[in-house]
């Protein structure tokens, strides 16, 4: 709630869902996995001409990508070879979570999707739907780039 004339006006977030197409890489699921589970290697995922600011450990990472804020990603959930989601824990103006669903389709070979959850309010949610989606397809498209 904030307050606004006088009058306490409560700020309706909705929840925006962004997802890749899916990308099939000629490698096992637990390969991928742990690639992913480790935010260093991120890196090949976002062209250097893109990014703004790119500071990662091995379980956290801070990125700017041109038309995206600065926003923080910790861990927040794994599932041994089927998913990782990462999270920005609140962060103000966006809560985020951003994550890779990994499917193996048979011992060397795996699908992957790149997804994007935000809570937002509605002009924000349209402000970033381009970007964001945009953000997920180019990585999306740099999964074979990573060794």
């Amino acid at each position: 709630m904030e307050e606004r004339s006088g009058f306490m006006v409560e700020r309706m977030l909705i929840m925006k869902h962004f997802e890749s197409k899916s990308v099939t890489l000629s490698r096992p699921a637990d390969v991928i996995y742990d690639k992913f589970s480790d935010f260093n290697n991120f890196r090949g995922l976002i062209p250097d001409d893109r990014i703004e600011k790119f500071e990662c450990t091995e379980t956290s990472c801070t990125i700017s990508a041109k038309g995206i804020p600065d926003f923080t990603l910790d861990i927040m959930e794994k599932i041994p070879w089927r998913r990782i989601v990462y999270n920005t824990h609140g962060q103000k103006p966006l809560d985020i979570r951003f994550g890779f669903d990994i499917k193996s389709l048979d011992v060397n070979s795996t699908e992957i999707k790149i997804f994007i959850d935000a809570d937002v309010n509605g002009l924000t949610g349209t402000m970033l739907s381009r970007p964001f989606q945009n953000l997920i397809d180019m990585m999306a498209d740099n999964l074979e780039r990573i060794k």
